[in-house]
């Protein structure tokens, strides 16, 4: 049996192998248990397995309080502390809630979002080009682009396809179903192009590190980090409005929500000055709510001062 790629940019097909198989039996069983418990146990299971992950994968926790105590060096280590326990809860509840919900269309899953600042995207959508849209693995960002489905645009995501294809294919189920496109980020740049002159909203995660022909130094929370230029550059090259969207679980009895930023003015901007408002804007977001976002990533990677 060998995988099918729809996904133009993908890797060609390859073959399923023994492990995919048992890595699809243990995602099939993980999916049940996190069916059946419902919301009310889902808290309990994401404490259980973010205590268990901070343990087990202990040099991701040490890197995320490294990165806190680079940007935040008069915190105190107990506050530290604090925000990287609540971080990998936070990641953990997320996951299991993406594999409980994996299949549903994006359509019934816009509903569970309260959305602010509409007027922005319909601001951006009104240059009648493609729409350049940043984000970054801050809060619920993959459920959220569900609220995408609302603007009446094609929808095309660059990202990681998996190795595994039958976990690719049930994971991102709920989002081709919607008419959704996944571009391989390893192989995207012509789809892209051909994405934004069809007038497509194209949706980038950008807050974590390339490699250095890849990217700028741009600074970020306080500190130079490899950064791409991608998003820049295509607006610039292309005319298109480019703009945030940032996305909060539902807690403290608040639905989830999602919050789109203006759009930026980038007249007489080269790309680093562009990356460097985009990168202030993300640092905003994570300053406000530091535990809703990955600092287990190695975000200042390749910099000499680390």
């Amino acid at each position: 049996m060998t995988e099918s790629r729809d996904q133009k940019g993908a890797k060609p097909a390859r073959r399923v192998t023994i492990r995919h198989r048992l890595e699809y039996a243990l995602y099939v069983v993980f999916r049940g248990v996190a069916r059946a418990i419902g919301d009310g146990g889902l808290d309990a299971l994401g404490s259980f397995v973010s205590t268990m992950a901070s343990k087990l994968i202990r040099r991701r926790t040490d890197l995320a309080n490294r990165n806190l105590a680079m940007v935040h060096p008069d915190m105190p280590p107990s506050e530290r502390e604090r925000i990287v326990r609540d971080c990998w809860k936070h990641y953990a509840t997320e996951s299991i809630r993406y594999v409980r919900d994996s299949g549903v269309p994006f359509e019934e899953m816009a509903n569970r979002f309260d959305v602010a600042g509409v007027e922005n995207m319909q601001h951006a959508l009104s240059y009648d080009r493609g729409v350049i849209l940043f984000s970054a693995h801050f809060g619920s960002w993959e459920n959220a682009l569900s609220i995408l489905t609302r603007f009446g645009r094609k929808v095309v995501v660059v990202g990681r396809v998996l190795d595994n294809p039958l976990l690719h294919e049930r994971l991102f189920e709920g989002r081709t179903r919607s008419g959704f496109e996944l571009l391989d980020r390893r192989a995207a740049a012509r789809e892209l192009v051909r994405a934004l002159q069809e007038k497509a909203i194209v949706v980038l995660l950008v807050d974590q590190a390339v490699r250095e022909h890849e990217g700028s130094l741009v600074p970020f929370m306080g500190h130079d980090a490899w950064t791409t230029t991608a998003p820049a550059r295509l607006a610039r090259k292309y005319s298109c409005p480019i703009l945030g969207v940032f996305t909060y679980p539902a807690e403290n009895g608040r639905r989830e929500r999602a919050e789109f930023e203006p759009v930026l003015e980038t007249d007489g901007l080269d790309e680093v000055e562009v990356m460097s408002m985009v990168n202030e804007i993300i640092g905003r977001r994570v300053s406000s709510d530091p535990h809703l976002w990955l600092w287990f990533h190695d975000r200042w990677k390749g910099v000499p001062e680390r």
